[in-house]
């Protein structure tokens, strides 16, 4: 089994774009996968929850998740119309993530 960081990067269109918004919205999941169409899996599953809430929901400040613990106001929706593309930078971590963060294929 292995480990993988991926972060789903939400391009804000500029003409859709309100004032004060950043250009990039960012979804973090790790993975704990098999081979490869594990980690193919893992991804459509996070694609086909985005087209199911009809947008992303992201934190306001990626740099300062702690997914342990609920903090109120931290999160905003970013719908899909206002997304010019949804891409993807998948990492292969070194070691195993600790505890159980991470989606068990």
């Amino acid at each position: 089994m292995s480990d993988y960081h991926i972060r789903f990067i939400g391009n804000v269109a500029q003409a859709k774009r309100p004032l004060n918004w950043p250009s990039k919205v960012y979804k973090d999941v790790m993975a704990r996968v098999e081979n490869l169409d594990g980690l193919r899996e893992v991804t459509n599953q996070q694609y086909a929850l985005f087209i199911r809430n009809q947008g992303m929901f992201v934190y306001l400040d990626p740099n300062k998740v702690d997914e342990r613990m609920f903090v109120p106001d931290a999160q905003m929706f970013v719908p899909l119309h206002m997304l010019s593309s949804i891409t993807t930078k998948t990492t292969k971590l070194a070691s195993e993530i600790p505890g159980n963060e991470a989606i068990k294929q």
